[in-house]
């Protein structure tokens, strides 16, 4: 789900700039950039996802149990500031990017497409490695193999590009409105989860006091265990 939402914002940006460059007649031009900007952004993502994972595994010493602690905490950050800051500028940034590609200055459609596809494309994955490390600290995630990760990553980026096809030919059973409110409520209730998981964390390793242990019990009413 993180992975479908991520990937979709991701290529979003890219639709629109194809869209605009498309219908002034200048996507030729444009093209080596947007292509150079989707490497440089996804080489940058897979060089923080290794320096991450080498830091978190490598060892097993006091900073490394912080980082692990840290991160839930800086993605529930993240997952809540891109909620409400999506919701306020969405307008905004789409408005921004349709500016750019109507520009007819060469330097302009150059190093603006470079700059705004390579940062776009870091930021969610950045986002997505902090969202899935931060997931895997959860005790259930923590025997999952590389093939879960790989299978995830395989379907959520399928989701994506079969969402951007289904934009892209206008069909009516998708509202790219109501699929932001939607992922938005769900990446909230993820966003709480990871919150929970990272003060737990710091519980175990003693920066945070428990104060009453637990303050509140649900297994009674619903296991941890269970699927829901």
């Amino acid at each position: 789900f993180v992975i479908w939402r991520e990937t979709f914002e991701a290529l979003l940006i890219v639709f629109i700039i194809w869209t605009g460059f498309s219908r002034q007649g200048i996507w030729l031009a444009a093209r080596p950039f947007v292509g150079a900007g989707v490497l440089i952004g996804i080489a940058l993502s897979g060089f923080f996802a290794w320096v991450i994972l080498f830091f978190g595994e490598s060892t097993e010493t006091s900073a490394a149990q912080v980082l692990q602690a840290a991160l839930p905490l800086l993605a529930a950050g993240l997952m809540l500031h891109m909620v409400l800051w999506m919701s306020a500028h969405a307008q905004e940034v789409v408005g921004e990017i349709r500016t750019l590609s109507k520009s007819h200055e060469s330097k302009t459609i150059k190093w603006g497409v470079l700059g705004l596809v390579t940062y776009a494309i870091t930021r969610e994955g950045f986002e997505t490695v902090v969202y899935l490390y931060g997931m895997s600290m959860n005790p259930p995630n923590k025997s999952l193999g590389l093939p879960h990760y790989v299978g995830v990553l395989a379907l959520g980026t399928l989701a994506s590009f079969l969402s951007l096809f289904a934009l892209k030919k206008g069909m009516a059973l998708f509202n790219l409105k109501a699929f932001f409110r939607l992922t938005n409520f769900f990446l909230l209730g993820t966003a709480a989860s990871l919150l929970a998981n990272g003060i737990n964390k710091l519980i175990e390793l003693e920066y945070v006091s428990p104060l009453v242990d637990p303050v509140w019990n649900s297994t009674g009413i619903v296991s941890g265990e269970s699927a829901l």
